[in-house]
């Protein structure tokens, strides 16, 4: 047994090495992640622990980082939970700044499971507090689309009315985060943030309404399922040349059970747009279009990388941005930080400084490592 370990040991810390040195390509994060890592924070031992860390990690190391907060929807009567992560107190620190960033955090879960207080993100956002930073944690319904989309779109109207009472600042935009199904809300919520004129489809011009008048600094993502109808074919077929991951989201999530494969596959893409951000992308060609961080496991079996591949270079035909950068985690899976190791540590690392940099809370360099 003790063999398997110091083996598996061996093969993390080469991962996070291959991981780190895959940093050098990205020369805007050299002195945001120096500074991060040189100010690192280090986690209390338990929670290094396999699945059951994240869990005491919630009991034990959030004291004074959370507040809930609940708030009815307009019209609806329906009651939103969020949940608001940030450091009390820090304004006194000597190095503290004046400004504190806002990040949006989307949970994962398959658009049918979790919540707001459980993801496997909780490490993540303790960081984040730890650094400076205000996280809104949002919750939404399970239900049928599109109150997955409509109940974010409220949790951002909140954030934009009441985060100033927690000491948030909103002047350098709005910063979505996302996991897995949560990355692929908030990569349909920025394409809402920049659409100029009404939608024509109804949930879209609900969600624009609620999200008025707000700016989105940047989208950090998490291998996030952003092809839905799986157009780039790098999932498992299931059934009449329909790939898994299309079936699934449209019978559970889309709720379209009574079509066929065959009619879903000659769909001419109207009832689709909706639910794909990348024909969101190219229908609006937006060179406004905020930076992208994309960190996604490269042995991810249940969103395959290459998802994350076509929204990156569907983006990046269209406008440029030195600081869009997609990250392949080596070795990998989905959610890999249910098992905190170093390569963890590194994205933690990576995911901060990227947020300093796109904030502005670090001065970006563009001298090569």
């Amino acid at each position: 047994v003790w063999l398997l370990e110091l083996g598996k040991r061996g093969v993390l810390l080469h991962a996070a090495g291959r991981l780190r040195a895959s940093l050098e390509a990205f020369p805007m994060l050299r002195e945001p992640l120096a500074a991060v890592e040189e100010d690192y924070i280090p986690k209390p031992w338990y929670m290094e622990l396999p699945v059951l860390g994240m869990t005491l990690a919630r009991c034990f190391s959030t004291k004074g980082l959370r507040r809930k907060e609940q708030f009815e929807i307009p019209g609806e009567g329906h009651v939103l939970d969020l949940e608001i992560w940030r450091r009390e107190g820090w304004e006194t620190f000597p190095d503290a700044v004046a400004s504190r960033p806002v990040v949006f955090f989307v949970h994962g879960g398959a658009w049918l499971f979790g919540n707001h207080e459980k993801h496997t993100q909780q490490v993540f956002l303790r960081r984040l507090a730890l650094e400076g930073f205000i996280v809104v944690a949002c919750s939404y319904r399970k239900r049928h689309w599109p109150t997955h989309l409509l109940d974010c779109a409220a949790g951002v109207g909140w954030t934009r009315d009441h985060i100033a009472q927690y000491g948030g600042d909103l002047s350098g935009g709005l910063v979505f985060c996302g996991a897995s199904a949560g990355g692929h809300l908030v990569s349909l919520l920025t394409c809402v943030c920049l659409k100029e004129e009404t939608s024509p489809d109804a949930a879209f011009a609900a969600a624009q309404q609620r999200m008025a008048g707000v700016a989105v600094a940047g989208i950090q993502m998490w291998y996030p399922a952003l092809d839905p109808r799986d157009e780039s074919k790098q999932g498992v077929a299931a059934c009449c040349d329909e790939q898994l991951a299309a079936t699934f989201f449209r019978c559970c999530v889309a709720d379209r059970k009574s079509q066929s494969p065959a009619a879903a596959r000659e769909d001419d893409g109207a009832a689709w747009e909706v639910f794909m951000p990348t024909w969101q992308i190219r229908r609006n060609r937006s060179a406004r279009f905020p930076p992208v961080m994309i960190l996604h496991g490269c042995n991810d079996s249940i969103v395959p990388l290459g998802h994350s591949f076509y929204f990156f270079t569907t983006l990046t035909h269209l406008r440029e941005d030195s600081r869009d950068i997609l990250i392949p985690v080596p070795y990998a899976r989905h959610s890999f930080e249910k098992c905190p190791s170093k390569v963890h540590d590194v994205t933690l690392n990576v995911g901060v400084a990227w947020l300093n940099a796109v904030t502005g809370r670090h001065v970006v360099s563009t001298a090569p490592f």
